[in-house]
């Protein structure tokens, strides 16, 4: 019998976390979807990521060549699996745990 692999989780001691988020610039969802996650990749992720922002009505290829279905959509490239959300990004916990990211520790007081 051979041993189980565990799911490796992505953590500052990992390799950085590849996105791509699809938006509509100045649409209020997107707006959200960009300080949120910013917020949660600041917050637990420190420099460990990158953020490529793409705005579908000035790159419309995209839609058609990553089959795009609504903005915002958050696109995890790497490391695998590639994931896929769709939506503002405003439950942190779904955004972790779609993203494979363990929580960062709470600061010790």
């Amino acid at each position: 019998m051979s041993p189980q692999r565990r799911k490796k989780k992505t953590t500052p001691e990992n390799p950085k976390l590849m996105l791509r988020l699809y938006i509509v610039e100045n649409a209020i969802h997107s707006n959200h979807a960009i300080a949120n996650l910013k917020a949660i990749c600041t917050k637990h992720l420190a420099d460990h990521f990158k953020l490529e922002i793409v705005d579908v009505l000035n790159e419309p290829r995209q839609i058609i060549k990553y089959q795009i279905l609504a903005t915002p959509t958050l696109i995890k490239l790497s490391p695998e699996p590639v994931r896929t959300i769709i939506g503002d990004l405003s439950d942190e916990q779904k955004v972790l745990d779609a993203l494979g990211i363990m929580p960062a520790p709470p600061p010790s007081s």
